[in-house]
């Protein structure tokens, strides 16, 4: 598909605003930030609803109409801008990284100055910042549409005591895959790489399996180019997929003492998750490990939700009526909380089946299965003694 959409792209061109978006907006991590921003004060002050209901919207730019009512949450503080990432930020360790090289060299000075120079005390050498074991690789879905899904899966780290950091990386380049920009895949591709190789770290962790398939598929992209192709396998061999990767640190242990007061529980399977990485047990495993917890089977549960990132924006017809047939599925379990491990697959659920009014709760595996540490997606989550975990 993405062969053929890259053919026909080359044959017919790329529409000048698809073609701006990923070859100018999602490689500059900077001017995503603020477009986004942007974009969230027009929603947060009401005037995108307005030239919606007028029809303005939908006529000039009809991706933008499905994005606004799709999209029924708009953060203004984005996942880097909460203080709680801070300490965790690549620049952050940098910074200590360099402050005590400057140390050990005013050290080295000073000993070459000889003892009869200066009376001073020596300098002290500050400790050598430990090199962050994991990276986590945050999804714009999580830095920029959910940042409560970041926070969560932080807080799931600090809890299980891993060393990490958040690299400075861009886009992992999946809307120019879906596209068919392939050149501009693999530069996004080769720039994470680089980024990701100076890290050395022992496992790649991101928070949403739609990027983590991604990533893991970057070397499909250099089967002509060899050099790149070795590089790209190297780092897929690191990619871990959160779930499996949590409980290879001990989660479930912690998940047993944390009782589930909230009645049954539906998960639903990304395509990119279940496809794509056949990954569909580890999730299931977090969430039975609570007590009190059911998890409720849902009909045809291998069906997509019609989601697909920005599949929902550009064809909402199409998306919409996979989705009203997702959300009866779900409908028909009897449960009111749904749990994803894709911040495309939760949005695009949250907008189906709120439609009817009903009081859904709607969560990422990340900040839903501890029943968390009360980081809430939508309708606050129901509590219980262990909330406190």
């Amino acid at each position: 598909m993405m062969t053929a959409r890259d053919y026909l792209n080359k044959a017919l061109g790329v529409h000048w605003v698809l073609k701006f978006i990923i070859t100018r907006v999602l490689p500059r991590p900077p001017f995503l930030y603020w477009v986004i921003k942007a974009a969230f004060f027009c929603k947060m002050i009401g005037l995108s609803a307005i030239l919606r209901k007028t029809g303005l919207l939908q006529k000039f730019a009809p991706t933008l109409a499905a994005a606004d009512e799709l999209l029924q949450e708009a953060p203004m503080q984005f996942l880097l801008d909460h203080k709680a990432t801070l300490p965790h930020q690549e620049k952050t360790f940098l910074s200590a990284e360099h402050n005590y090289f400057l140390a050990v060299q005013k050290v080295e000075a000073e000993k070459k100055a000889g003892p009869g120079k200066a009376a001073l005390p020596p300098t002290p050498l500050p400790p050598r910042p430990t090199r962050p074991k994991v990276a986590f690789f945050t999804a714009c879905g999580s830095q920029y549409l959910r940042p409560s899904i970041g926070l969560a899966t932080m807080k799931l780290f600090e809890r299980l005591k891993l060393d990490f950091i958040i690299p400075d990386l861009m886009c992992c380049g999946l809307p120019a895959a879906s596209y068919g920009i392939l050149e501009r895949v693999q530069e996004m591709a080769k720039e994470n790489i680089k980024r990701l190789e100076r890290g050395r770290y022992d496992a790649i962790v991101c928070d949403d399996s739609s990027c983590t398939a991604h990533v893991k598929d970057y070397y499909k992209f250099f089967q002509e180019d060899p050099a790149w192709l070795r590089r790209a396998i190297a780092l897929s061999q690191s990619v871990r997929e959160l779930s499996g990767y949590l409980i290879q640190w001990g989660l479930i242990d912690h998940l047993k003492k944390v009782p589930w007061t909230g009645g049954p529980v539906a998960y639903h399977d990304p395509c990119k998750a279940q496809y794509a990485q056949k990954i569909t047990q580890p999730p299931r495993d977090l969430l039975s490990a609570i007590p009190g917890l059911k998890l409720v089977p849902v009909p045809d549960a291998d069906q997509c939700c019609g989601g697909g990132g920005t599949y929902s924006f550009v064809h909402p017809e199409m998306s919409r009526e996979v989705l009203a047939k997702k959300a009866a599925s779900i409908r028909s379990t009897g449960c009111q909380t749904v749990v994803t491990s894709s911040a495309s697959c939760l949005i695009q659920l949250a907008f189906g089946l709120q439609q009817n009014g009903a009081p859904w709760r709607f969560c990422t595996s990340r900040n839903s299965w501890p029943a968390l540490y009360n980081f809430r997606e939508g309708i606050p989550l129901p509590t219980g003694e262990g909330v406190r975990l």
